[in-house]
């Protein structure tokens, strides 16, 4: 989410505003990751509260409320799925941006799992067009039939644009541990975007039917290689001590925080 945000921003403040074309391509770019990641935020906010239990749920501890104020970033500067509704219509309308093949067609080749995560964007958008051109062009019913293809190519540039960002990272990345974990995060996503279409990526004969079978095997190795660096990777976000010094439960010892009367947090208001 963060590297597919700088992306975005980088872009926006880059385009050429004399360029109609250019504009517009930079203007969906921001309209894409303000859906996405605003999205992906609300689900990581509730996975986590839900995770922390019944303290999760006491708004001194703050995920409550990050879960509600999420709602708001979702409508505010354009109500997502109207954003998305409009990117998807142009994305169908432009011209097709077919995948690049790889010399290799292993999965542990980050190449070829980006192409695979453009291979399914583009499946998305072929159906989108192709229910275009097969519907009445007549009232809303055009649009509606293409409608579910197009959203879900939107995701799926996303999802590709994402993890192309976060390999671009590792790329740059001078550290060793750094460009690893960055490498491996990358895996991560994309492997289990992958499994979530392999079914039409086996149709389309993107993946065989041994690589289908390996996913899941694949996925849990590349679990276990990220678990034991969660730590390295949770200080990696850098947050301020002034926020988790304001939230019992991020605290070393938060139960006998949480318990002490003498805590700002048990004062009337």
């Amino acid at each position: 989410m963060t590297a597919l945000h700088r992306t975005a921003v980088r872009r926006w403040a880059e385009h050429d505003p004399t360029d109609a074309d250019d504009t517009a391509d930079a203007e969906r770019l921001v309209a894409i990751t303000k859906g996405w990641t605003t999205w992906q935020a609300r689900a990581v906010a509730i996975e986590c509260r839900e995770r922390c239990g019944a303290q999760g749920l006491l708004p001194v501890n703050g995920l409550s409320v990050i879960a509600a104020d999420l709602e708001g970033t979702i409508t505010a500067e354009g109500d997502n799925t109207a954003l998305w509704a409009k990117a998807g219509a142009e994305l169908l309308l432009t011209a097709p941006d077919h995948p690049r093949p790889t010399r290799s067609r292993h999965l542990d080749d980050p190449d070829h799992l980006q192409a695979l995560l453009h291979a399914v964007e583009h499946r998305f958008l072929n159906t989108g067009r192709a229910r275009l051109r097969g519907a009445p062009a007549v009232g809303r019913n055009r649009w509606n039939t293409a409608a579910p293809p197009a959203l879900a190519a939107v995701t799926a540039r996303a999802e590709r644009l994402a993890a192309e960002a976060v390999l671009g990272w590792a790329r740059q990345a001078t550290d060793p541990t750094a460009a690893h974990l960055l490498r491996t995060a990358h895996r991560f996503f994309t492997l289990r975007r992958v499994q979530a279409h392999s079914g039409t990526l086996l149709a389309s004969g993107d993946l065989d039917l041994g690589q289908v079978h390996a996913l899941p095997d694949l996925l849990e190795d590349t679990i276990a290689n990220l678990a034991g660096h969660a730590r390295t990777m949770v200080d990696a976000f850098d947050l301020p001590e002034e926020l988790l010094a304001a939230w019992p439960i991020t605290g070393p010892d938060y139960q006998d925080a949480f318990d002490d009367p003498r805590a700002h947090w048990h004062r009337p208001a």
